[in-house]
């Protein structure tokens, strides 16, 4: 007999949260099956199999796959999974700057793809832009978000930072307006990580062409606060 493996309430499955075990469902050979019963990121509830949990074979209540809207491949539906990956996924790398804030998604966002897809269309969507908090303390709402370009992202991160350039507080996103800083804007990154001072990093010359960050300080630079 193996060994039995237990679920706990509160646990996370996709879109489903486990509220507790249900009675076993019986299966067309007889035996009975585990399961629980869950609660899904939509608000409806579901009694899901064990090993479907486990399996990742079900990852909601079927309102993922409820909306006819033939872009599960698009760009804007990715982002929008996402986006509901990152404020309530359950192991999300970025957990802490998203689910440990209480960052979550407005109820028509969060319950319908449709609805943030027209949204977005009304709202300057275009492939290759990201969605935006504006305000990165509050939630993912129609009159908090936007559609920006990625460079603009990054400065938005920055946009209220400053930093002692020669003796003068900066804001570093005027630093990053300048062509030759934007160009070398990964090397001056891990510059300050190595320990440059920021006048240093900023202007001794680098050499010319685009700077090529190696793996081993790509996931340093994510981390960096400027």
């Amino acid at each position: 007999m193996g060994v039995e493996v237990n679920v706990n309430t509160g646990e996370r499955y996709g879109m489903l949260t486990v509220i507790k075990e249900a009675d076993r469902i019986l299966q067309p050979g007889g035996i009975r099956a585990r399961a629980f019963l869950c609660k899904c990121d939509c608000g409806n509830e579901k009694i899901v199999r064990l090993s479907h949990l486990r399996h990742k074979r079900v990852n909601s209540c079927g309102c993922l796959v409820g909306e006819k809207h033939g872009l599960c491949k698009s760009k804007i539906y990715t982002t929008w999974r996402g986006m509901k990956n990152r404020c309530y996924g359950g192991s999300y790398k970025e957990k802490k700057y998203y689910q440990d804030k209480g960052i979550e998604i407005c109820e028509e966002w969060k319950n319908s793809f449709t609805a943030f897809y027209n949204w977005s269309i009304n709202n300057g969507y275009v492939d290759g832009l990201t969605i935006d908090r504006r305000n990165s303390n509050e939630g993912y709402t129609p009159n908090n978000s936007r559609w920006i370009t990625p460079f603009e992202n990054m400065l938005n991160t920055g946009i209220s930072k400053t930093i002692i350039y020669h003796g003068r507080e900066i804001f570093l996103a005027e630093m990053w307006k300048n062509d030759y800083f934007r160009l070398h804007m990964a090397a001056i990154r891990i510059r300050i990580k190595r320990g440059y001072s920021i006048n240093d990093a900023f202007d001794i010359p680098i050499k010319t062409g685009k700077y090529k960050c190696s793996n081993k300080y790509k996931e340093k630079i994510k981390q960096l606060d400027i």
